[in-house]
């Protein structure tokens, strides 16, 4: 991957990040403003801030009115606007256009904001001003984002067979090839991945996603920068349930290799981590056990790793094409939690 191409792939995973953070801002302004009208309408008499004004007004209006004349025109109000913030949350998942009516809503709402502190002459609002302030921001920021994401080219999402011990040829031994892809169809918010604000500072940032479908699992090594010449190192993360991702293991060190060896059938997967004073390991993580082994090689030197097909072996394979086998029965296997530690005890300390 060229310079050029990590620098666009770095630029489309911040724009669809700022597009994301925008929707989450306009789904807590809503859940504010729907506690605030619940709290009005039972008689407390507590405001949360970071909600829309105009519902909050309808509803209060409505009930003050003497003759009950406006109470349920008001409600009416008050519901419908809150409805419509929310197909602008919900739609805008799939069409950008409903997150621009959204803010031109909020536009509206905080004119609106403006005007009554004008007209009531009261100027103690300041913090509901500067909170409209922060959801326009994050609104405008997604529009924006959205817009230039249309302007980028389509992406270019690849799929790399995977290299099984048995395709090798006979005699030979063969460098196997991950199996990545730059972009991933989850629906999760990746900017709370560890250090993902890392691609505001550093140009050439990328990451590299596999899905494990059977298992509905999502492997990510995110903001991947090059540490030293040709040496590119991520942050390591787990997601479970497309359907509603959440991360089920995070590694906070930018420790691991971009590149992901999965086994055939989906029940193991091999990548590369780095070990202060040994270099490069290789770990393996098994999908049934939850759980990580640590394959050591005395060079410390990068490697691939290929799968026999029933699952029972893993070969890593050098550059220089020396291979290395393990039995995946007879590994140590270390809880996720105890990956950092067992890591950590490896090192060795170095010398002067």
């Amino acid at each position: 991957m060229n310079l050029q191409q990590q620098r666009a792939i770095s630029l489309r995973n911040h724009l669809k990040a700022t597009y994301t953070q925008a929707r989450g801002n306009l789904l807590l302004m809503l859940v504010c403003t729907a506690l605030n009208l619940l709290l009005l309408a039972t008689g407390v008499e507590y405001m949360i801030l970071f909600s829309a004004t105009v519902p909050y007004l309808s509803m209060a209006f409505g009930l003050l009115a003497e003759t009950g004349v406006l109470l349920i025109p008001g409600v009416l109000l008050s519901l419908a606007i809150v409805a419509v913030y929310f197909l602008c949350w919900l739609l805008s998942k799939k069409n950008p256009r409903w997150l621009m009516a959204a803010l031109v809503l909020f536009i509206i709402d905080t004119v609106c904001l403006v005007a009554f502190y004008i007209l009531a002459k009261d100027f103690t609002g300041i913090m509901d001003v500067l909170f409209h302030a922060w959801v326009l921001y994050y609104l405008i920021s997604g529009v924006r984002a959205n817009k230039r994401l249309e302007k980028l080219p389509p992406e270019d999402v690849t799929y790399v067979d995977d290299f099984r011990l048995e395709n090798a040829p006979a005699g030979e031994t063969v460098f196997p090839t991950p199996k990545e892809q730059r972009t991933t169809d989850w629906e999760f918010d990746f900017s709370t991945l560890p250090h993902w604000e890392n691609r505001l500072e550093i140009p050439y940032i990328y990451d590299a996603f596999l899905p494990f479908e059977k298992a509905d699992l999502l492997f990510c090594v995110t903001s991947v920068a090059e540490v030293t010449m040709l040496n590119y190192r991520g942050f390591f993360s787990i997601l479970e349930n497309k359907e509603s991702p959440r991360v089920v293991f995070s590694f906070p060190k930018g420790i691991v290799g971009p590149n992901l060896y999965p086994s055939g059938k989906e029940g193991y997967l091999c990548f590369e981590a780095y070990c202060r004073g040994k270099g490069s390991v290789s770990l393996l993580y098994s999908v049934h056990r939850k759980a990580f082994a640590v394959l050591e090689r005395p060079s410390g030197n990068l490697a691939g790793a290929r799968f026999s097909e029933d699952e029972e072996t893993v070969t890593l394979v050098e550059g220089n094409s020396s291979s290395l086998q393990f039995v995946i029965d007879t590994l140590t296997w270390i809880p996720p939690e105890q990956l950092e530690e067992t890591l950590k005890s490896m090192e060795k300390p170095a010398t002067d």
